[in-house]
């Protein structure tokens, strides 16, 4: 993977649950933004996942209760963090494996002031996994231009890198 294109790569494949369990690892995560009023922004980062345990796979935390319930659909094998460090950024990851085949969310999904940015998982290959992003903007803030205009939803593609040796930078 040299570049990162909209396309998957000829070594590509469409997810299955197998593949996205070996998602496990270290991986160098290029977002391209190629929404309007963004000229396309392309984010750099670090992104670390590791398998979980049955609690962390099937079930969630009620935000009222504090207490663990089952998953309504789906189930989360893997979760980690991301790191952005130029920008001093660190936030939660996770990977959903479910309905909708599989997800990589990074940031809280389960906040009130949260607005988590998805990246569909469309394809994966022995030097990792890219597809599609979208940020909804739910959170408390959202991206406006130099005017005040509001913008459209952050979106475009990624690619996540593979890298070995333990060391993101």
């Amino acid at each position: 993977m040299d570049g990162c294109g909209a396309r998957a790569p000829r070594d590509g494949v469409a997810p299955d649950s197998t593949a996205v369990a070996g998602l496990a690892g270290l991986f160098r995560l290029l977002t391209v933004n190629t929404a309007p009023g963004y000229d396309g922004y392309v984010g750099r980062g670090g992104l670390r996942l590791a398998p979980t345990d049955t609690l962390e796979r099937y079930y969630v935390t009620d935000l009222l209760s504090g207490a663990p319930r089952r998953r309504a659909a789906g189930e989360r094998p893997l979760a980690g963090a991301y790191e952005a460090p130029d920008h001093a950024y660190r936030d939660t990851a996770e990977v959903e494996w479910g309905g909708e085949g599989a997800r990589l969310y990074v940031g809280c999904r389960r906040c009130l002031d949260g607005s988590p940015t998805g990246y569909r998982i469309d394809w994966v290959s022995p030097g990792g996994f890219g597809g599609r992003w979208e940020n909804p903007q739910s959170g408390i803030g959202v991206a406006v231009d130099r005017r005040g205009r509001r913008l459209p939803n952050p979106s475009g593609h990624y690619c996540a890198t593979r890298v070995s040796g333990g060391q993101l930078r």
